[in-house]
């Protein structure tokens, strides 16, 4: 007797072939094991009873990075007489290319011993650690496949690669200082060309450029290598590119930006305790008010800068390593320069040999953000960095490794007792996701998400693949990159769908986008309505079968098509995966000029005040507050105009926009917003959790309406707008107006949802859409949930806001056939 077994999942890259090689022949069974594109498949020459013990054995030591979603067997005839790694077949793509993974323990004390043929190289990896998406060009994923492909090993790394006792074991991005990527360092002067390494790399500082950090960063010294804690540079033993390294640091000390070549992209970097540089930094991107990452060199420095607590530690050491947006404290950071007007701070680890060999020789926490000017793809090519980061890098650290895939770092955040994905690209993306029961036999499916947060999905054999986080597709350039990544992937899986699914908004690119894919391939279409797809992913992503009943699912974005051409934004619906109902929303406001409310807050703050009130009433009862009198110096008869004729004035059931409006009110941001969100964020920014419980600052009211021809419940916000005027007459704080704001949007919703539970007899709802960012309201209204004894669905792994939809699609458009 012999098998055959099959074993999908992320099993290609992540040292799987040798882990299954020493456990056979520790059992003395012969046989063989090969990458095919379907995953791997393992031949054994022995008896059923013998095969179960393996496989026991196997999926007790699977590889740190390895993911196994299925295994089949199958009798068949295998001769052997050892056992063997075979090299692999092609075929048709049925398994996934593991994610980027971070710099694992082993390399990194590898990396800081002295002795170590790899002492210092900044390109050290192993089975368990390195890029993978972001250098494949193929799958399956050997060597020959990816951008290590011009790197040929050397007599040492061949006898690591060929040893089964080594951690480097057929591992497919192995390299040392002889064979592997070398970085170097450019410098640009003040004429924008670039100067040479022999004339810049011992060069002394620019005084110009600001070298004293505005906060004295205690405990650290420059050029302290932080993978010891010893303060030696690494020029005695680790080869010539301890120079650069030197070199990079003293720049960044200098107070100069440098464009470093990362793993899935180009990043801008300084020093984060320089303010002068960090508002230099803001000014040449063109970012002036977004916040901004910071990388640190290990946990004693993190804790300097955010509240920190174990778990929080395990997930930035993670092969993911995300950035994590932790409650800031920053005495050694100028808080307001990296994250003006929040209360938490993105805080992550080196998540490559080279981040931490520049880390270690700086002494200091760095900003670390995407290498672009704002809203533009993140940079991957060398000749295109250059052009376009010119103007915002005062060098260049390189190296010739290729970028073949872009991939931006993950952000997670801690909401209600888990920690949440908020955009899943380096360290998650690609990653494939099990479909729910009932979802095991779908078409081929492609799904093309929203126009912000860009991500697609494809779907087949009961599985999802997603893309990573693609940017907001308005600008022209990365819809450019969105193509080109679509392009991608049908050639990494060859997938060739037989449907696709997208939004129902008729503006947006990737509607667009797929009428023409459709007209092009022949492929059936299926128009998604953007809030269902919202609670869809949610429902899937819970694992929550087809063939379930229906849900509460509570939408709550900035903006989305509904149902008759309407603008949603706040929507209580009853839905699963191929019906949905509408049964309550926010009472909907003007959006005062169309596109441009969702940009200048101050229009939204205008109409919801009108909305509550005339401007008569306004003037008469509250002139004398500060955002009316701004207000006044607004064009108040063109206004009143526009909202009499709906001259341009859609309305919108918008939870965005209400946080947009009170932000207004409190003159937080208000005649434009830098970046989507921004209004949201610094609102919730001035709310301490800790007064949430504070009796005296009682929630603001909100009203519940139906009229006698909308089967619609309505839930205005006109109630709240006289209470918060008054609290400002009243000289009340804005941290205080903000709480009551929280609390009270935060009750209404769970009496709307309560009472909706009552009627209709559902017990779970399913929370979705961007607005679920918000930790005080998620964890106000989840914990009014469970009062209720309602169960809550809400995401962990897929981001709720748009980077979630194409799931969301693809999941209804599948249902729809099935």
């Amino acid at each position: 007797m012999s098998e055959v077994i099959r074993i999908r999942g992320t099993v290609q890259g992540v040292g799987f072939r040798p882990v299954v090689a020493k456990i056979a022949r520790a059992r003395g069974l012969a046989g063989y094991v090969r990458n095919d594109a379907e995953g791997v498949l393992i031949g054994l020459a022995a008896d059923n009873g013998d095969c179960e013990k393996f496989l026991i054995d196997l999926m007790q030591s699977l590889p740190p990075l390895a993911r196994v979603d299925s295994v089949d067997r199958t009798v068949a005839c295998v001769v052997a007489s050892g056992f063997q790694i075979d090299p692999s077949a092609g075929g048709l793509p049925r398994t996934e290319i593991a994610a980027d993974a971070a710099m694992c323990a082993g390399c990194r004390e590898e990396m800081s011993e002295k002795t170590a043929r790899r002492f210092g190289y900044a390109f050290t990896t192993c089975t368990n650690c390195g890029p993978r998406y972001s250098i494949a060009r193929g799958i399956p994923f050997d060597r020959v496949n990816t951008s290590m492909a011009s790197f040929r090993l050397c007599p040492a790394c061949r006898t690591e690669y060929e040893d089964e006792t080594d951690r480097r074991y057929h591992a497919q991005t192995l390299a040392c200082f002889t064979c592997g990527p070398r970085v170097r360092l450019a410098a640009l002067g003040c004429s924008g060309d670039d100067a040479s390494l022999a004339d810049f790399a011992d060069a002394g500082p620019r005084e110009s450029c600001g070298s004293t950090p505005t906060v004295a960063f205690r405990g650290t010294q420059p050029r302290q290598n932080l993978l010891r804690g010893t303060n030696h540079g690494l020029r005695e033993s680790a080869g010539d590119d301890a120079d650069v390294f030197v070199a990079a640091a003293n720049r960044l000390l200098a107070g100069e930006i440098i464009a470093v070549k990362g793993l899935g992209g180009y990043q801008l970097c300084c020093d984060a305790t320089n303010s002068m540089a960090v508002q230099r930094l803001r000014a040449r991107k063109r970012r002036p008010h977004k916040p901004l990452a910071v990388m640190v060199a290990d946990a004693q420095t993190a804790r300097r800068c955010v509240e920190l607590g174990d778990d929080d530690l395990e997930l930035l050491r993670s092969p993911a390593a995300p950035i994590v947006l932790l409650a800031r404290t920053c005495e050694s950071l100028p808080v307001d320069e990296v994250a003006p007007g929040q209360s938490l701070l993105g805080i992550m680890l080196p998540t490559t040999p080279l981040h931490a060999r520049l880390l270690g020789e700086v002494g200091r926490p760095l900003v670390c953000t995407s290498g672009n000017l704002t809203n533009e793809p993140q940079c991957i090519d060398d000749d295109l960095a250059r052009d376009r980061l010119a103007g915002i890098a005062d060098g260049f650290l390189l190296h010739n490794r290729p970028i073949v895939n872009r991939v931006d770092d993950s952000l997670v955040a801690p909401i209600d007792g888990a920690y949440r994905v908020l955009r899943r690209a380096r360290g998650y993306a690609p990653g494939t996701l099990a479909l729910p029961e009932g979802f095991e036999h779908v078409p081929p499916t492609l799904a093309l998400g929203g126009d912000l947060k860009g991500c697609f999905a494809l779907l087949q054999d009961g599985r999802a693949i997603l893309s990573p986080h693609l940017g907001d597709l308005d600008h022209a350039e990365a819809f450019v990159a969105y193509r080109k990544t679509l392009d991608l992937f049908f050639r990494l899986f060859e997938h060739r769908p037989e449907q696709i699914a997208y939004d129902a908004h008729a503006g947006y690119r990737t509607h667009q986008l797929a009428v023409e894919l459709a007209h092009l391939r022949g492929l059936r279409t299926s128009t998604v309505l953007h809030h269902h797809a919202h609670i869809a992913a949610c429902l899937a992503e819970n694992m929550v079968p087809l063939t379930a009943g229906p849900v509460l699912g509570l939408a709550l974005d900035g903006l989305g098509a509904g149902a008759d051409g309407e603008l949603w934004g706040g929507e209580l619906l009853v839905c699963d995966y191929r019906t949905v109902e509408r049964i309550a929303s926010l009472e909907p406001v003007a959006l005062i000029g169309g596109d441009a409310a969702a940009r200048q807050p101050w229009r939204n703050l205008y109409a919801h005040l009108r909305a509550a009130m005339t401007w008569e009433e306004l003037t008469r009862d509250y002139g004398h507050t500060e955002p009316v009198g701004y207000l006044q110096g607004k064009p108040i008869v063109l206004l009143e105009q526009v909202l009499r004729d709906r001259i341009n004035a859609p309305v919108a059931s918008s939870t965005g926009r209400l946080f947009d409006a009170v932000s207004a009110a409190l003159g937080l941001v208000r005649e434009r917003l830098e970046y989507e969100g921004q209004a949201a964020m610094m609102l919730e920014a001035l709310v301490d959790p800790r007064n949430l419980t504070r009796t005296d600052l009682r929630p603001y009211p909100f009203a519940e309406t139906q009229r006698a021809d909308d089967s619609v419940v309505r839930l205005s916000s006109a109630p709240l707008w006289r209470a918060l005027l008054n609290d400002l007459a009243l000289g009340c704080s804005p941290a205080d107006i903000a709480t009551k704001f929280h609390k009270g949007l935060a009750r209404a919703l769970v009496g709307l949802v309560e009472r909706a539970s009552h009627q209709t007899g559902l017990q779970t709802v399913a929370l979705s859409g961007g607005c679920w960012q918000n930790r005080i309201l998620f964890e106000a209204v989840a914990n009014g949930l469970r009062r209720a004894g309602l169960q809550i669905l809400a995401h962990r792994n897929i981001p709720p806001n748009d980077g979630g939809l194409a799931l969301g699609q693809a999941v209804i458009a599948c249902a729809r056939e099935l």
